[in-house]
């Protein structure tokens, strides 16, 4: 019988580490992803996030990976 295996898919725009990317980006207005499980995936990911506010606008995403 196969395993069960729980996890938690949480995506929250709240950030445990908001002060050190608001330090990072200098104050400039930010629209935060958190993930609240970690995992390397195992294939390519494809996900489209609704931004309000920003419709044809051009967006950078960066990853902030806290050491």
């Amino acid at each position: 019988m196969p395993s069960i295996v729980r996890f938690d898919t949480t995506i929250s725009n709240s950030s445990p580490d908001a002060e050190k990317i608001t330090n990072l980006t200098g104050g400039v207005e930010v629209t935060t992803l958190h993930f609240n499980y970690h995992v390397e995936l195992s294939g390519k990911v494809t996900m489209r996030i609704l931004v309000a506010g920003k419709a044809g606008e051009t967006l950078n995403l960066y990853y902030f990976g806290a050491a």
